[in-house]
């Protein structure tokens, strides 16, 4: 209900976990009979025990943009309607109900006799972070204060005293405030619910059992068609706002702003240079499914060097390229690493993605795979230029930060695509806005990033100098995209000539000579290396007994070593680029490809005829991890077979129906989102986060290549 995110965008930090609604309905003749008691709420608990059973009274669930709708019927005659949206930019949070009466044909005609209700609120409250839990005391108690700020300093409530509080678990613990309207009371409790299970977090062998703490109950009173908010907010702006005879006027206020706000971003993307419009309910939906994973990252000392992130790994040593001496780290990369002591962070007007919900961070890989999804197709060009910018501002020995840690250290540097993705989306970027200054700013960069990886940069990835392809690996880290790790178990190692990584690899020196050229620079080097790339890729990688490509070359560095697992990663040969792989050879891939990896959730990421297939994703972490990448079902990769299928075929009629069980989804498990993964076997139920930012993205694309 409220996850603050303490240190934006990190340091998420569960303060109120959910809001039980109980509402009291007494008889509006003469008021002698029993109140009834409706409650909403549903708790489930370590022994089995289901208490209360409100899902009962829950008529209808929709999302009205991107505000959640519920719809409770109370009786024959009554409904309680709760609405719940957030501030953009704010860790606040509103909670709406209206009670409203039903008309029918029973009651029109009939004098409505309007009963006494009073809706009462038992917030569930902790302190914790996102992925820790809660053990309770009877000898711990939370902090409930009044709200300063009205002439006083935050003190002890007495009971029922006040709408408005200060949540505080501890000394020294996150202060939040639960505020209610001026006609609300509030009634001490300090109870602990023991034991409340979380199924999902036991189901993957974490910590399924916590306690959580209730403060106290607010009482509103209802009218028909009048409504009544409760605010949840870590923002000690909103002290003075709500709570006051004003308070439902300024919930208003908020409404209306956040409402602009989703006309806004449907108006630009409907202005974009995509050709669907608004009135395409699955465009609509993707673009503001898209806006939740954009986030600022504002300003913050970093206390630590990039380097140190690298701390206790063997990051390899760099490829002995003496080709390397045509191409090599400018003077600007020099001094770059001179002065790492510098802040890292990203400036308030630039934007970063969240990865995924409810678990990543900002990731340099998801955020240049999503970007041309999540920002060009929805129209956001600035803030794609800005992300561009940001993530080459925090360059390090050529490569992009692989990800930003949750707790705030320095970023990691882990990873062998995340930089070449980069350019894919300054690809992307400039041909959908033709903002070429943004390549002159960024090309001194760009050309450092080549450089570096030609000479050889950290954890064993550079040019191989007698084919021009590029090798990666190091032992007890993962690179790619495949990088699930448990302890010192790299699942997917990868280690050697990965396909994918060589297809970017080839994109990247393609566009750095085309952006040399057209910036009137030397293109000569660039063009020597793409040509010896392309010459060596299809003769390297071609798997012909098996009619498709080697997943990774050269494994372990060993020559002729070569490995032939069947994954999705060797489209990626045929989406970005169609020189490097004959007609023929493409579709006997496809074809591979969509006999043994497609489902109706995305690709597997193995073939089901692989003895290390893995046909579930459950378990614990370990059993998780190992099926991570050997065969579990991936949305995101819907993208590129589609980009793929359209290349060689040019039919959107035949594609439709691969993206419709992924359209459908968007409208169930977390509704207005989609999956990070899904189970390789029917029914391929939808697991990993429920709201992945790559999984809306690539979708987003598609959509728009197919249905457009």
């Amino acid at each position: 209900m409220l996850v603050a995110a303490l240190r934006p965008p990190v340091e998420r930090s569960v303060l109120v976990s959910k809001i039980d609604e109980e509402v009291e309905l007494t008889n509006g003749r003469n008021g002698r009979d029993a109140p009834r008691i409706y409650k909403l709420g549903v708790n489930e608990y370590q022994d089995g025990t289901i208490d209360p059973h409100g899902y009962t009274y829950l008529e209808r669930f929709a999302l009205d943009g991107d505000i959640a709708c519920f719809t409770y019927k109370l009786s024959e005659h009554i409904t309680l309607d709760k609405r719940i949206w957030m501030e953009y930019g704010q860790n606040t949070t509103y909670v709406q109900y209206t009670l409203r009466p039903i008309l029918n044909e029973d009651t029109v005609g009939t004098q409505f006799i309007a009963p006494s209700v009073t809706l009462h609120l038992l917030p569930f409250c902790l302190s914790r972070d996102h992925h820790s839990f809660t053990r309770g005391s009877v000898d711990w108690q939370f902090q409930v204060l009044g709200l300063p700020g009205r002439g006083k300093a935050p003190a002890l409530v007495p009971e029922n005293e006040g709408n408005g509080f200060l949540i505080r678990a501890y000394d020294g613990a996150p202060a939040y405030q639960l505020i209610a309207g001026p006609s609300a009371s509030f009634s001490l409790t300090g109870w602990w619910y023991w034991h409340v299970l979380h199924r999902r977090e036991a189901e993957r062998g974490l910590p399924g059992v916590e306690d959580v703490y209730q403060p106290g109950i607010f009482h509103l009173p209802l009218a028909a068609g009048t409504p009544v908010t409760l605010v949840l907010s870590a923002e000690e702006a909103h002290f003075d706002d709500f709570g006051g005879p004003k308070h439902e006027e300024v919930v208003a206020q908020a409404y209306k702003r956040h409402q602009r706000r989703v006309k806004q971003l449907l108006d630009i993307a409907d202005r974009s240079t995509t050709n669907l419009r608004r009135k395409d309910p699955v465009f609509a939906r993707l673009a503001i499914a898209a806006d939740q994973f954009i986030v600022t990252r504002p300003e913050a000392p970093a206390s630590t060097h990039p380097a140190t992130s690298l701390r206790g790994h063997d990051v390899g040593k760099p490829y002995d390229s003496q080709s390397a001496n045509e191409l090599r780290p400018t003077p600007r990369v020099r001094q770059t690493t001179r002065n790492v002591s510098r802040p890292y962070e990203l400036t308030p007007n630039r934007k970063t993605i969240i990865a995924g919900y409810p678990w990543f961070t900002d990731w340099g890989r998801d955020s240049m795979i999503s970007l041309p999804g999540l920002l060009l197709c929805t129209g956001r060009y600035s803030e794609a230029r800005g992300l561009l910018k940001a993530f080459a501002s925090y360059t390090y020995q050529g490569l992009i930060p692989n990800r930003f840690p949750d707790s705030g250290e320095a970023p990691e540097y882990n990873t062998a695509d995340a930089t070449l993705w980069m350019f894919h989306a300054l690809d992307a970027y400039t041909n959908t806005t033709h903002d070429w200054s943004l390549v002159k700013e960024l090309y001194s960069t760009l050309n450092d990033i080549i450089a570096w990886h030609v000479r050889g940069t950290l954890y064993g990835i550079g040019m191989d100098p007698a084919d021009g392809l590029l090798h990666a690996g190091a032992p007890g880290i993962q690179l790619t995209w495949m990088d699930a790790k448990v302890d010192d178990w790299v699942v997917t190692p990868r280690r050697g000539k990965a396909v994918e990584i060589n297809a970017l690899w080839y994109c990247a020196l393609y566009y750095m000579e085309s952006w040399a050229k057209r910036l009137s620079y030397d293109a000569l080097e660039y063009g020597q290396l793409l040509t010896q790339v392309r010459e060596h890729f299809a003769r390297r990688f071609w798997y012909e007994e098996g009619g498709y490509l080697y997943d990774v070359v050269d494994v372990e560095g060993i020559a002729g070593q070569n490995d032939a697992s069947l994954r999705p990663n060797q489209l990626f040969a045929a989406s970005l680029t169609p020189h490097l792989l004959t007609e023929e050879q493409m579709r006997s891939m496809l074809s591979h490809v969509t006999d043994q990896l497609l489902t109706p959730m995305g690709l597997r990421t193995l073939s089901p005829q692989d003895p290390a297939y893995q046909r579930r994703f459950n378990g614990k972490g370990v059993e998780r991890d190992g099926a991570y990448h050997q065969g579990t079902v991936w949305p995101w990769l819907i993208g590129p077979y589609v980009d793929v299928h359209l290349r060689l075929y040019n039919d959107c009629l035949a594609l439709l129906p691969l993206l419709y069980p992924l359209v459908r989804h968007l409208w169930d498990d977390c509704v207005g989102s989609i999956c990070e993964v899904a189970e390789p076997e029917p029914p391929f139920a939808p697991a990993g986060c429920f709201a992945q930012a790559w999984s809306v993205a690539e979708l987003l694309r598609a959509w728009l290549a197919v249905a457009g």
